[in-house]
């Protein structure tokens, strides 16, 4: 072998090297140029002409497959590093167009709870019958709404409500929606003692409601009221710090038409602490709440009506909470002073909620991320939280539902309060402010910038206030009613204060079927 043999084999080696390559990039930018739709692939076979839309979709899926097919076997061939093609693919954005239209609103109608439902306050009865000394008020077009009385269990209840009430009135009044505001106060004496305040809620099908169970000292009654002119057919499903709870046969129940349903929550959830019920009814429209009492042997302890909240949302807010002393150290967290708030993760996987603490300027005073099982209530403790009003606001990544509860301790009386979630309200409204103490109405601007809103009572000048991103306005109330103006989602409550009285109750749309619907085209 002479000396030039192998400079010949190492030139073929580089030529065929070199070749190789040529070829490799060759293909790979026919490749490029066939996922990029500027030439057929190559080996086409010719065939009976598609539909366009079957032949593109043909042609998409072929060149897709022969695309990543080819791209591998040239990885695995070389040992080339393979990028990415996907940045040349060309990006498309499509814009779905949308527009909000304003629906002709259908009749209105709220439902106002009435006396406080109790067990036991007849005799030697177990059954849950209606007690205290209720106030109304109403505002926005009352002159064209009716009174249509609900069928109830006996009850003692005085007062403008002596059972709960059907208020009705025509969607549309002239060219413009109706707007109806009502709510209630209630007073219990002994041997129960308590305030409570709700407001006279919009029926629906599906509502859930967040309040203590019956257990020990507290017993909870949960009222149901059909306002339908048909039976309503009724299914409960609760939550617990336990998770779902297993429900008996009174679980599932039909109401007649106009008519009031009481279920005492010892027998459907017994021993339970914390509670959520859902109640969805298959035909009509329902009303819920749940009626809260609290004894020490024959004292009373306080007393409320808790109301619907909001659908389970990503984001809850919640106005208006006081936060009346701070917890003892003896104190184990159930003490009549303490303000919490609870929240429940009713559906999907595991569930990380935030909840911030905001002063009436929009300071964070206090956070917390907590973790949710599905289905299971849980409860944080505001101890670290010095006296005063706050907006309890909560984020999550899934949705939840919460609710803030309160306590307050006099020199011969004590008495708790629910508040719930309240909905964001745009344009006019109207808020109904029925007879009781230190009454107050909280604004919170949730909204990335100032809002200015004007402020009246019915009768009175017009107050324009300017309420800064994440702030509160407060607002003294006395009874009678309110008109707000020029809202942009602003959330409101309507909260009372007084020596051993606590209650308070979310401010709703004046006419909910009116609201403007987002319509895709």
């Amino acid at each position: 072998m002479t000396s030039s043999e192998p400079r010949d084999d190492f030139e073929r080696d580089e030529h065929e090297d070199a070749a190789e390559r040529a070829a490799l990039e060759a293909r790979q930018e026919a490749l490029l140029a066939a996922r990029m739709g500027e030439l057929e692939p190559a080996g086409r076979t010719v065939k009976a002409k598609e539909p366009a839309v079957v032949r593109e979709e043909r042609r998409g899926r072929e060149l897709g497959a022969r695309f990543g097919v080819g791209v591998l076997a040239l990885a695995a061939a070389s040992g080339l590093v393979v990028w990415s093609l996907t940045p040349f693919i060309p990006a498309r954005s499509v814009t779905i167009p949308s527009t909000q239209v304003a629906p002709v609103p259908g009749t209105q109608e709220r439902v106002c709870p009435g006396p406080l439902a109790a067990l036991g306050q007849q005799g030697g009865s177990t059954a849950a019958t209606l007690v205290g000394d209720s106030k109304l008020a109403g505002a926005g077009d009352t002159g064209s709404a009716e009174a249509i009385g609900i069928h109830a269990a006996n009850g003692s209840g005085t007062g403008a409500l002596k059972a709960p009430v059907l208020y009705t009135a025509p969607g549309m009044q002239g060219d413009a929606p109706t707007r109806l505001s009502a709510a209630q106060t209630t007073t219990v004496s002994a041997p129960l003692a308590g305030f409570a305040a709700a407001s006279c809620q919009q029926p629906s099908a599906d509502q859930w409601v967040l309040a203590d169970g019956s257990t020990g000292t507290t017993s909870s009654v949960l009222s149901v009221t059909n306002s339908s002119e048909r039976a309503a057919k009724v299914t409960l499903t609760a939550f617990s710090e336990n998770g779902q709870i297993a429900m008996n046969s009174n679980a599932e129940f039909e109401i007649p038409a106009r008519t009031q349903r009481l279920v005492s929550l010892a027998g459907l959830a017994p021993e339970q602490k914390w509670l959520a019920v859902h109640v969805q009814a298959s035909s009509g429209l329902i009303s819920a709440s749940i009626h809260e009492t609290v004894s020490e042997r024959t004292n009373g302890q306080g007393a409320d009506i808790v109301g619907a909240t909001e659908a389970p949302t990503l984001g809850v807010v919640i106005p208006g909470v006081p936060v009346t002393a701070q917890p003892s150290r003896q104190d184990d967290g159930g003490g009549a002073q303490n303000t919490l708030v609870r929240l429940v993760s009713p559906q999907g996987d595991a569930n990380q909620a935030t909840v911030r603490i905001l002063d009436h300027e929009g300071k964070e005073v206090h956070h917390q991320t907590m973790a949710l099982q599905m289905g299971v209530v849980a409860e944080m403790q505001l101890s670290l939280v010095t006296p005063g009003v706050y907006t309890v606001v909560v984020d999550a990544e899934a949705p939840v539902l919460a609710a803030a509860r309160a306590g307050v301790v006099a020199e011969k009386s004590r008495d708790f309060a629910w508040y719930r979630a309240a909905p964001v309200l745009s344009g006019d409204q109207l808020v109904a402010v029925p007879e009781g103490p230190g009454a107050r109405i909280s604004l919170y601007n949730p909204k990335g910038e100032a809002q200015q809103i004007t402020v009246a009572r019915e009768g009175g000048e017009a107050e324009t206030v300017t309420i800064a991103p994440g702030a509160t306005h407060r607002v003294d109330a006395s009874a009678g009613n309110y008109h707000l103006g020029a809202l942009h989602g602003i959330a409101a409550t309507v909260s009372y204060s007084g020596a051993g009285q606590l209650a308070g109750f979310a401010v709703t749309s004046t006419n909910p079927l009116a609201e403007p619907i987002e319509v895709v085209r």
